[in-house]
């Protein structure tokens, strides 16, 4: 998590102003800069002030100083996924440019699919349309991945909704062979059985029963494990 003086310069700098035109009338400049590099604190009051010259609220400096540098993308995920339940769009706006300045700071794989999934999510309260690219960025970037973390399953997860059927049939068809030497990894493998559930529900939804079958049986010849009732108990996610 960044110090506090650091992430002021961070959205000072973001935004193009000086150090001397956020001080102004609040502290000296010299002031703000030990400010800005940890050596010495300021009042409650002049934090506020400048928060508000930076036209930052105290919500969004709380969310950037908790998600900003090395972001917790299940915490994002989940946070997310209610925001969306609740209907709090103000809030998935949040999120989204959190991720994405993190992208901006990093364009690596990982955190571009961050982005997308958020994207995904946030489909489903404005119903708006996944575009081609980011479908084919994220096939692309599945495909390319030889041994799932999970991170990939939660992608693939949150991401399915939005994918084409046939490629969904593809990925959780080899997460049957993925599922019992994941067995071990116990939060794996029970994200590999929610995710064929839904696979199961995706392919009953556009009248492929077949292949819903077909997972169905997939699924009870798996090893489950010592594991495996807790698992069919748990529920499917929409």
């Amino acid at each position: 998590m960044r110090e506090i003086g650091q992430l002021i310069s961070t959205f000072r700098t973001d935004k193009g102003i000086s150090q001397a035109a956020l001080a102004k009338d609040i502290m000296s400049p010299a002031q703000i800069s030990k400010f800005e590099r940890g050596l010495t604190s300021i009042t409650v009051d002049k934090f506020f002030l400048l928060l508000d010259r930076l036209n930052v609220s105290p919500q969004e400096f709380d969310f950037e100083l908790s998600h900003g540098d090395a972001p917790n993308k299940n915490k994002i995920i989940a946070d997310l996924t209610q925001a969306v339940i609740s209907g709090n769009r103000s809030q998935c706006e949040l999120i989204k440019q959190a991720a994405l300045k993190t992208y901006q700071r990093d364009k690596c794989g990982t955190n571009k699919a961050l982005l997308l999934m958020i994207n995904a999510l946030m489909t489903r309260l404005d119903h708006s349309a996944f575009d081609q690219d980011s479908v084919d960025y994220l096939c692309d970037y599945l495909f390319h991945v030889e041994q799932w973390s999970s991170f990939e399953f939660l992608l693939y997860g949150t991401t399915m909704n939005v994918l084409p059927l046939p490629t969904v049939n593809l990925f959780s068809q080899d997460l049957i062979s993925r599922a019992v030497p994941t067995a071990e990894i116990q939060q794996n493998f029970e994200l590999i059985i929610v995710l064929l559930y839904n696979t199961v529900r995706l392919n009953l939804m556009n009248n492929d029963l077949l292949k819903a079958q077909y997972y169905v049986r997939s699924m009870e010849n798996i090893n489950f494990g010592g594991g495996g009732d807790k698992c069919r108990e748990g529920s499917i996610s929409n």
